[in-house]
């Protein structure tokens, strides 16, 4: 047999309607039930506002006051999208054991949604993931800090990308036949323990 869940909404009402008959003319007892009668009407609420906010569709002051407080991350003037993949990351971290699958779930989060992603062991204790691009407001070294935190202890975390703002990426020239150098900077990597 399934139930379904049903706010009630009239606890105060529904609880004094209850009183045996002698304590109904009672006007302090009265009042004292009534009191505690809203409070349970405020958890009730409470608990459904919970139940049916999810953070997906939190936006504005909820993100803040809810979501924000508790993951203890402040908006910093991003944009409701952007907070949002900001408490992900935040999260993925804070229950993050280090594992391979939670690393690239948490890049995945964190890059480009069409960037290729790679994730390499490297014997005894080391990690390279390489993004094939970042263009996300979060910047490459951003990424790598974030990563890092989630990473399990002792383990090197290399993270490689190249960014897609950067106008001048150093690379290859994929004009001519022979392999020269494009003018430009570097693609960035950033490695840490």
């Amino acid at each position: 047999m399934s139930t379904s869940l049903s706010k009630v909404t009239s606890h105060e009402l529904a609880g004094l309607g209850l009183m045996v008959e002698q304590f109904k003319e009672a006007t302090n007892f009265r009042e004292l039930i009534g009191s505690y009668l809203r409070q349970a009407q405020e958890v009730e609420d409470s608990l459904w506002a919970v139940l049916l906010m999810t953070m997906a569709n939190a936006e504005g002051d909820q993100l803040d006051e809810v979501y924000g407080n508790l993951v203890g991350i402040e908006r910093n003037g991003r944009t409701d999208a952007d907070y949002r993949i900001a408490l992900q990351a935040q999260i993925s971290i804070n229950r993050s054991s280090g594992t391979y699958d939670e690393l690239l779930r948490l890049a995945r989060l964190l890059v480009d949604s069409s960037s290729v992603l790679t994730l390499t062991e490297h014997y005894p204790a080391a990690i390279e993931i390489r993004a094939a691009t970042v263009s996300h407001e979060t910047t490459g070294e951003t990424i790598a800090a974030k990563l890092r935190e989630a990473k399990a202890a002792g383990v090197r975390l290399i993270f490689i990308y190249q960014a897609t703002t950067d106008e001048n990426v150093f690379t290859w020239d994929s004009t001519t036949s022979t392999q020269e150098w494009d003018g430009g900077e570097w693609a960035t990597g950033t490695d840490g323990a």
